[in-house]
């Protein structure tokens, strides 16, 4: 069975979705330009908002599987060991004996 790194993932996810941005980014642009002039070519006007839509969506994707993943990992981490909160836990701002600073 292979390991899978979740840290690597994450980063391997976030500089995806750096590129992917950057890519939209580009496309933004040049839609802009196609919308300056006196009378854009539909085709390729329709084609880069499809490609900025696609984009965006693959964005979305990738973040989701970003935070989803990251619950995963929290659930199975929960399932594997115990949470252990200390039992003198007292009152925000107070020490363990439960004084509050003056």
């Amino acid at each position: 069975m292979q390991q899978i790194d979740p840290i690597g993932k994450t980063q391997a996810r976030t500089q995806r979705i750096s590129q992917l941005e950057s890519e939209r980014q580009q496309l933004m642009l040049s839609l802009q330009g196609r919308m300056n002039v006196r009378s854009p070519n539909e085709a390729q006007v329709n084609s880069l908002q499809t490609q900025i839509s696609n984009i965006e969506a693959l964005i979305r994707d990738l973040r989701n599987q970003m935070t989803n993943s990251g619950v995963a990992e929290h659930r199975t981490a929960l399932g594997r060991g115990k949470l252990y909160l200390p039992d003198d836990v007292g009152p925000a701002g107070a020490d363990t004996n439960g004084n509050r600073p003056d």
